[in-house]
């Protein structure tokens, strides 16, 4: 078979570009809008309860439970929506990135089920409930503590404590009350007790120590005589089914003592607060960072970041403000810097990687300048003490960018908001699902899912006909995964393609059965020619002949090409610019504000040997044109033109000059 044949192009074929380039400090985030809706208060689609489908996505809400479960899988419960709360629990199965609702009822506003207390049993069921705790002990089970919501009867904060065992499917109620508004019994302070209990409380900061206890710490909530925000810290042993106050106050309107910045002091402590953000690191110590509450003598969104060595039982402030109200340093997207430091904001998403590190994403509070919703991701590194801006921006109250669903792309990102759910899977990357805030034209309550998948990158390809009238031929056009994760690239329908235009579908599918598709169109042309078809056509000498497929191979040899010869555009073949000898290039490279230089642009420069019809355009890694720098008849000469994509992301772009029927392309990286 002639290889070479199949294997030559027109020279309208497009560019083959490369992936995107990482920002300074990481991989460039590349989001896919998975499920849900990009507008605002959507119901969803529940489904058959038990019954996993495509088609299944929770409704819009704020102030949800979530977890992760031992095998990856993402669950959610229950959260406030228009017109009251939900009690109903869904499970995202990461294998099939599929929603199945499990248990509860799709109706607001529903009064728990208790059942008898410490015994599992299909009809047992937590009321509807906004802002409740939420655990996943070592055995992979789901535990929830109170929120705001429905007791057995009555409205208002909860103390209740449950059990879902995955395995069975089922609910039990562990330790609290059935009622409402509960009071908390202290005890002794690091004394466990069968009667202590924290009072009924919403918005509280919570962790899975290395022993599989669970800690609770702050929010709102009740003491004897007394509601508000509280900065108590509390343990949960589920070997004993007790409760133990560990450290904080037994009343509520505490503010911090902060003491020396690093350095751990039994009289330290966080202020009260609700909405914190919250983590665990590897060596077992609790981490939270800000909320809304009192600094050291001010109230409002905290930035405060804070350290409780479980060991010794006493708490470090790590870095952040004593003051509240204090706006972010943002510094360089993509560097750490010790002066680095996010705004202070409550109801902020938070996670952790592999290495232990903490990240943090939106909330509401105050950014670099403005106060609102916010959709910037910081990371703090546990090792250095630095915090690094990674994305988003540094202002507030931003629509989203949701692109096509399931399609990854540098430019998509989820709106500005409040009180999302976060999941981090084993690969340290986050998952979003809805939350308050700003979709992609208005604001309300959200039910976007948001993940990740490979990038299909596709271009229309035009190719020559072999003999028998087909052709191979690869739309691929630098498909890859943001995490360099290896794909597997297929391409439907396959081919061999015939004469003509065909529509093909290209799938990329990664390790972790994420997957992306994009389309284009396969041309083949004809180079068959003679009464019958029987030969074909090659450019021979700036004259096309027709010829017999059998001395097809010595034409090749002696530098002939298959097809009709191109037409020169001024008549004259001699007047054509040599493709070797157009030479081009841009300076400095890499170029933008957080590149070597710092400079804002690069300058194209290329030489012309002769006047032609000359047009610079830039692309981006998709394939797109983003800017047309020239586009006119030029003489022979030396010329240069700046280009400056303010307005565009950091990545990798090129450059494609087109003089005449010559192409010349180039890579260059911006860095904003």
């Amino acid at each position: 078979m002639n290889t070479k044949l199949f294997n030559v192009m027109l020279p309208v074929l497009a560019l083959a570009l490369m992936a995107g380039f990482p920002l300074a400090e990481t991989h460039a985030q590349e989001w896919a809008w998975l499920k849900g809706s990009d507008g605002v208060d959507s119901p969803g689609v529940s489904g058959i309860k038990g019954v996993e489908s495509p088609d299944n996505t929770p409704g819009c809400r704020k102030h949800a439970a979530s977890w992760t479960d031992k095998d990856g899988n993402f669950w959610l419960f229950g959260g406030s929506v228009p017109g009251g709360s939900l009690n109903d629990l869904w499970k995202f199965n990461i294998q099939t990135r599929n929603w199945v609702w499990m248990s509860g009822s799709i109706a607001i506003n529903q009064y728990g089920t208790y059942g008898t207390f410490r015994v599992e049993d299909d009809g047992n069921q937590p009321g509807s409930r906004a802002a409740p705790s939420a655990w996943t002990d070592e055995d992979g089970n789901l535990w929830l503590f109170g929120g705001v919501g429905y007791g057995a009867v009555g409205l208002g904060w909860l103390n209740d404590l449950w059990r879902y065992n995955i395995a069975t499917g089922k609910w039990t109620w562990m330790k609290g009350g059935s009622q409402v508004s509960v009071p908390a019994v202290f005890g002794t302070q690091g004394v466990e007790d069968p009667s202590n209990r924290p009072g009924g409380k919403a918005e509280a900061a919570c962790w899975t120590d290395q022993n599989g206890d669970l800690w609770l710490f702050g929010g709102h909530g009740h003491v004897p005589n007394a509601f508000g925000p509280m900065n108590d810290l509390w343990k949960y042993s589920i070997a004993t089914g007790n409760w133990t106050w560990i450290k904080g106050s037994a009343w509520v309107w505490q503010y911090s003592i902060y003491n020396t910045i690093g350095v751990e002091s039994a009289s330290s402590t966080p202020g009260r607060r609700w909405g914190s953000a919250y983590w665990t690191d590897p060596a077992g110590n609790l981490w939270l960072f800000g909320g809304h509450g009192s600094g050291e003598a001010t109230d409002g969104y905290l930035n405060d970041l804070w350290k409780f060595n479980v060991a010794t039982g006493n708490w470090i402030w790590m870095h952040g403000a004593k003051i509240a109200a204090e706006y972010g340093a943002y510094g360089v997207k993509g560097i750490p810097a010790s002066t680095n430091c996010p705004g202070a904001r409550y109801l902020t998403a938070s996670w952790s990687d592999g290495d232990g590190n903490l990240y943090l994403f939106g909330g509401q509070g105050h950014a670099a300048t403005l106060i609102g919703y916010m959709n910037d991701i910081w990371k703090y590194h546990v090792a250095t003490g630095e915090w690094t801006w990674m994305y988003g921006s540094d202002g507030t109250d931003l629509f989203g960018v949701y692109g096509s669903k399931g399609v990854a792309s540098p430019s998509n990102i989820p709106g500005s908001r409040r009180s999302c759910r976060v999941w981090g899977d084993a690969y340290g990357r986050p998952w979003f699902f809805g939350g308050e805030g700003y979709s992609a034209s208005s604001f309300g309550q959200l039910n976007d899912f948001w993940g990740y998948a490979p990038v299909a990158v596709c271009r229309d390809v035009t190719v020559l006909s072999d003999p028998t009238g087909f052709a191979m031929a690869s739309v691929d056009n630098g498909s890859y995964d943001p995490e360099n994760d290896p794909i597997v690239v297929t391409q439907l329908p396959p081919g061999p393609y015939p004469v003509g235009t065909t529509t093909v579908t290209l799938v990329v599918t990664d390790s972790k059965n994420d997957l992306s598709t994009c389309g284009a169109f396969v041309t083949v042309v004809d180079i068959r020619c003679g009464q019958n078809n029987n030969k074909v056509l090659v450019c021979h000498d700036g004259n096309s002949l027709c010829i017999s497929p059998h001395a097809l191979q010595a034409h090749l040899d002696h530098g002939d090409t298959p097809g009709h010869c191109p037409v020169q555009k001024h008549g004259d073949p001699t007047a054509a610019i040599s493709p070797e000898r157009l030479s081009v290039r841009n300076y400095p490279n890499p170029f933008g504000p957080s590149s070597a230089g710092g400079t804002a642009g690069t300058v194209i420069s290329y030489a012309l040997e002769t006047g032609d019809d000359v047009r610079l355009t830039v692309l981006d890694s998709y394939g797109r044109e983003v800017a047309t720098l020239v586009e006119e008849k030029q003489e022979a000469g030396v010329y240069s033109t700046e280009f400056r994509p303010a307005s565009l992301p950091s990545g990798m772009y090129r450059y494609a000059l087109r003089v005449g029927n010559v192409l010349r392309t180039g890579t260059m990286v911006y860095l904003k």
